[in-house]
C-alpha cells in the first residue's frame, strides 16, 4: 500500500513537471517562493528562467488570463526579492 501511495505521488508529481513549461510559473509555484531560497531550490520549483541578468531572473508569471513579468533578484545565490510587472512589449 505504501509502495502505491508513493508510486501515484511521484506519477503526478513528474506529470505536473512536464506540462510545465521553462520560464513560465503559475500564481501556485509563485507562492510557494520563500525569502532566502537558494538559486538551485528556485530552478526546481520554477524550471529554468527565460533570462538571466547576473543576479537577476526573469519569468513570465500566469496571473488569472494574463502574463506579466516576474523578476527574482539574488544576493549570495538566495532570494533577496522579487517583483511583478506588465511586459514589455517588443519592438
Amino acid at each position: 500500500m505504501k509502495r502505491a501511495i508513493i508510486s501515484i505521488f511521484l506519477l503526478t508529481f513528474l506529470l505536473g513537471a512536464c506540462s510545465s513549461k521553462d520560464g513560465v510559473v503559475t500564481m501556485e509555484q509563485y507562492e510557494s517562493l520563500e525569502e532566502g531560497m537558494l538559486k538551485t531550490d528556485v530552478e526546481e520549483l520554477l524550471g529554468k528562467p527565460l533570462e538571466i541578468d547576473d543576479n537577476k531572473w526573469i519569468y513570465d508569471l500566469k496571473k488569472d488570463d494574463k502574463i506579466i513579468s516576474l523578476t527574482i533578484f539574488f544576493l549570495d545565490d538566495e532570494i533577496s526579492g522579487a517583483v511583478t510587472g506588465s511586459k514589455k512589449e517588443e519592438s
